[in-house]
Parts: structure tokens; C-alpha cells; sequence
């Protein structure tokens, strides 16, 4: 980075407001907040004159909202955009900013009461340095078919291949790209475990089901199904259960304290149950957790698919699990041209 501290641009309308996350950011001796603005106009401006390691953006704010600033700062010059919103509880926020290129998003507590944010401000410390880190190039938009084309299912009698995919910090703009181009008339079955504020999770989810032709579930326990794809965050992570069907077992959410590397845990579970039936996918991100369950599936006879480094936001998880497996890596396309390939073999047996 060639700086001791990060340098970080705050973009938010209310003064009050404003005065008060920098003076909060800066409180950690690793952050230096070293310019201000007050809507997405004068961010653009700010950016080019000080050039911010970091922004936090405010979505909701007058003469250019902040989804509008972040698609022009990434058509510009990426660089790391935690968005900092009290609209949360709007899916399309979240997923608009996402899908965008913003590294995370941080819900602001309800009216931005000092005292909750006094409580939570460690946490957008610890998100602000990790953004740092993010591989500006890996940065790009997801787009979507029209909403309301919806693939018609040709193989619900077919016992489907089971793509888990490990979507960590930074990974949602390629998760959301792999599931608008994965074609529903093939037997395939998506589990994702996605790490995202538990705060913005179901809006989140609500408003996928709105913009991709998956039948989406959340939330509750399902019987895993071919054109079906169940998204659970790390607050209640996705557990398999024995359905007693081996054609049909049964995803059910764990609960907080049962989610120590819950990814590692739910590859272990779908290899003994699926084995060359089972695809792992490690996408973008700076944890350990997924590698010890990959290299379990691995020996076992599963599919593993690792996204190349240098299509990570954070490439640390797939260069660990790369260097322990020995594995070449993908690219987003071929990564569905994979999956759909060994769909295809399944309807030919």
C-alpha cells in the first residue's frame, strides 16, 4: 500500500452525521479519514483530487445518490467502496451496490443513533481494513436477463449434480454472474453459503428472487432439487440432514454457535452424501475456511473448481486452496461451462 495508515474518503449528506463517523473512524490508529463530501458528485471530485485508499458511501443523498457514484467511480478507477446505508432493509440497495462493485456494505443503525454506532463502529473498522486489500481489477458489474423470463425445468426426475459454492467476502458481483448464466433446463442444484451482514441477508435474497429464474430458498429447512438454489449467510449456515432419501436429502440452517468454519463442515457432509455428484467452488476471499473441506472432497472423488486469483476481489482463499490442492484454476465461464458439461453427462446416462 506504501502508506502507514489507510487513507479514507467519507461520503455522507448529514453534517452531523458526517462530523461524527470521522471522528469514529479515526479512532483507530490505522485509519486516517482525510477528506469528506456530501453527495456522489462531490465524492467523484474528492476521489480525483485526493485519491482515497477507501470510501464510505451513503446511498441516500441529493444531487447524485451514492449506487449512482458507485457505478461512475468504477467506470473511472475502481477502488474499495464499503457502502455505509440505513435503506438495508431494501433488498435492491444492497444488491445494487453489490452487483455494482462495492467490496461490502455496512447497514447504518437506525437513524444513525451515536450510541449504536459507538457499538458497531469496530465492526466498519474491521471491514474498511480489509477493503483495502480488495484486487481492484477483479472489479465488475453483474448484469441480469429481464426478470420475468423464467427457464422452464425439463429434468425434475433427474437426480442433480449439487454445485456448493463458497462465496466469501467479495464475491458477489462473480456469484451473481454464475447464477444468471447457469441454464435452469439442466439437473443442477445450487447451495451457496454467502458472507454478508446478517442485517441486509434476507432483503438481500428477496429481492435475487426477483432478478434471476432460480427458485430461491432461505431461511428454513428444503429438500435439495434440481433447478433450485438455497442461499444461506454465516449467521445460519446450511447444514446437510439425513432425509432418509438419498435422491432428495434435506439442507436445514445451523445455528450460530454451531457455525465454526461452517463451509468446511457442509463440503465434508455433501461429499460423503453425493460424491462425483458433488461440485465445490471457491470464490473470492480472505478465509481459510472451505480449503480443509475441499481437500476432503478431493480425495474422495468430487469436482472442485477454484476461481483464479486474478478474478478475486480477495484472492487469499483461492491461492491457499489452490497451492494445498494442486489444482489449476477457472475462470467465471468456465466454470459454468463445467457445470452445465457435467449436467449434460447425467441426462446422457
Amino acid at each position: 500500500m506504501g502508506r502507514s495508515k489507510i487513507r479514507t474518503l467519507v461520503v455522507e449528506d448529514t453534517p452531523f452525521v458526517r462530523k461524527t463517523l470521522s471522528n469514529l473512524l479515526a479512532q483507530d490508529d490505522n485509519i486516517e479519514v482525510i477528506g469528506t463530501a456530501s453527495n456522489g458528485i462531490e465524492a467523484l471530485e474528492a476521489i480525483d483530487r485526493l485519491e482515497p485508499d477507501v470510501v464510505t458511501m451513503d446511498v441516500d443523498m441529493p444531487v447524485m445518490d451514492g449506487i449512482t457514484a458507485v457505478k461512475h467511480i468504477m467506470i473511472r478507477g475502481p477502488k474499495p467502496v464499503v457502502m455505509l446505508s440505513g435503506l438495508s432493509k431494501y433488498g435492491s440497495v444492497t444488491l445494487d451496490a453489490l452487483r455494482l462493485g462495492a467490496v461490502d456494505f455496512f447497514p447504518k443503525p437506525e437513524g444513525m443513533a451515536l450510541k449504536q454506532l459507538n457499538k458497531e463502529i469496530v465492526r466498519l473498522h474491521q471491514k474498511i481494513k480489509q477493503a483495502v486489500y480488495a484486487n481492484l481489477s477483479a472489479i465488475k458489474r453483474a448484469r441480469f436477463f429481464n426478470k420475468k423470463l423464467k427457464h422452464k425445468l425439463v429434468c425434475s426426475n433427474v437426480s442433480p449434480i449439487v454445485v456448493i459454492i463458497g462465496a466469501h467476502i467479495g464475491s458477489s458481483g462473480c456469484l451473481l454472474r454464475l447464477l444468471a448464466r447457469l441454464e435452469l433446463t439442466l439437473p443442477i442444484s445450487v447451495v451457496v453459503l454467502q458472507e454478508i451482514d446478517s442485517n441486509v441477508f434476507l432483503p438481500y435474497v428477496r429481492e435475487l428472487s426477483a432478478v434471476l429464474p432460480w427458485k430461491i430458498h432461505v431461511g428454513s429447512s428444503s429438500f435439495i432439487e434440481p433447478g433450485h438454489c438455497y442461499i444461506a449467510s454465516y449467521e445460519f449456515a446450511w447444514k446437510l440432514v439425513d432425509s432418509g432419501d438419498s435422491f432428495c436429502p434435506k439442507l436445514t440452517p445451523s445455528l450460530p454457535a454451531q457455525r465454526l468454519n461452517p463451509l468446511d463442515l457442509l463440503i465434508k457432509q455433501a461429499t460423503n452424501i453425493f460424491g462425483s455428484r458433488l461440485i465445490v467452488v471457491l470464490l473470492s476471499g480472505d478465509t481459510n475456511d472451505g480449503i480443509e473441506g475441499v481437500l476432503e472432497a478431493q480425495d474422495k472423488g468430487a469436482n472442485i473448481l477454484i476461481l483464479d486469483p486474478k478474478e478475486c476481489v480477495f484472492p487469499k482463499t483461492s491461492e491457499e486452496a489452490l497451492k494445498v490442492t494442486n489444482l489449476l484454476p477457472y475462470n467465471e465461464q468456465q466454470i459454468c461451462s463445467f457445470i452445465g458439461n457435467k449436467a449434460i453427462e447425467i441426462l446422457k446416462q
